[in-house]
């Protein structure tokens, strides 16, 4: 969303959205803006290098988060742990008939249940910052901490809070 248009001026806002990496190019313009404060000799030595140093995680945390959400799983590892729980189950189901009987089909059918269920979750987990409810609630958080440092700096107005969506769960 543009919802950081809030915090530029009109023509920042023009440079931010010249660029493809939006939060890459306000983190430009904050170490920009820290470099100039830092000649106008508005900084100390110390406060500058705390504030880059903070901009240097932050910096280093939007990568990771990035590589994350960029890291390509191949289709085989769905395919393949698809078949191997299904070869698992049946060959397990037919292992237990000859101890139990007609018991094993509903105990092999709980085995592939708990094995699906696991899978389905290392689905949901290959893609964590994907549109949906089972994701990482990235704005809820992200609001969060902006609510934080409004409230810290005195500033106005404060936003509200990021409300669930979706039967209680967080939509990003």
């Amino acid at each position: 969303d543009d919802y950081y248009t809030r915090y530029l001026t009109s023509e920042e806002i023009r440079e931010v959205q010249k660029q493809s990496n939006i939060p890459n190019a306000i983190l430009n313009m904050q170490t920009r803006d820290l470099q100039q404060l830092r000649e106008a000799g508005t900084l100390d030595g110390f406060r500058f290098l705390e504030l880059n140093q903070m901009l240097v995680k932050h910096c280093d945390s939007m990568g990771q988060a990035e590589r994350i959400k960029n890291t390509v799983f191949p289709p085989s590892y769905v395919y393949f742990t698809q078949m191997f729980i299904w070869f698992y189950v049946i060959m397990n189901t037919l292992m237990m008939t000859e101890s139990i009987g007609i018991w094993a089909i509903p105990f092999g059918w709980m085995f592939g249940f708990v094995f699906h269920v696991t899978h389905l979750n290392g689905i949901t987990l290959m893609n964590p910052f994907e549109f949906q409810p089972l994701a990482i609630p990235l704005d809820h958080l992200a609001r969060n901490i902006e609510i934080n440092i409004i409230e810290m700096l005195g500033d106005e107005p404060v936003p509200a809070p990021v409300q669930p969506r979706l039967n209680g769960l967080y939509i990003m």
